[in-house]
């Protein structure tokens, strides 16, 4: 009589050994979160490599012209507020001036001088009037180095800036 080979499998036989490797879907979602990572870290690198100046002066500069279109268009005066901190948007209501606005902060530094004075500290730094018009100021923006960056208004024409 010899040895007799049999197979008979139990339900613990049936069962994988799963304590080595990882599984393809968890692969897919390491793979995912990397991605939404490196985008993240891609998005935050390319907006701090431009300075703090030409990014202050450009979100500036978009206000202003928003405020002006604004005012033409609903035949209202609108007006920023100016700080060290930052400047907010605001509209003149029955009330008052509106500063239900959020607040843009400045990533570097700013001096504003106004070519005329301010009717109460309740009345925004800038005004834009209905037919376009905005109250004549000098605001410069302080570069990385000695240089500044100067935007003047005569109250007439638009905004122009130069490096100075």
């Amino acid at each position: 009589m010899g040895s007799e080979l049999t197979s008979q499998r139990t339900e613990s036989d049936l069962v994988e050994d799963r304590s080595g490797g990882f599984t393809l879907i968890e692969l897919m979602v390491v793979v995912a979160v990397l991605s939404v990572l490196a985008v993240g870290a891609g998005l935050v690198a390319s907006r701090s490599a431009k300075p703090a100046a030409t990014t202050d002066l450009q979100r500036f500069e978009h206000h202003i012209q928003t405020a002006r279109a604004q005012a033409m268009q609903g035949r209202q005066l609108h007006g920023l507020f100016v700080t060290p901190r930052g400047f907010q948007p605001t509209v003149e209501t029955v009330d008052g001036w509106d500063k239900t606005q959020h607040e843009t902060r400045w990533r570097g530094g700013i001096t504003l001088r106004l070519g005329t004075p301010r009717q109460g500290s309740k009345t925004p730094h800038i005004v834009v009037l209905p037919d376009g018009r905005v109250s004549p100021f000098t605001l410069s923006f302080a570069t990385d180095g000695r240089r500044r960056i100067v935007c003047r208004s005569d109250g007439n024409a638009g905004m122009s800036c130069d490096q100075g």
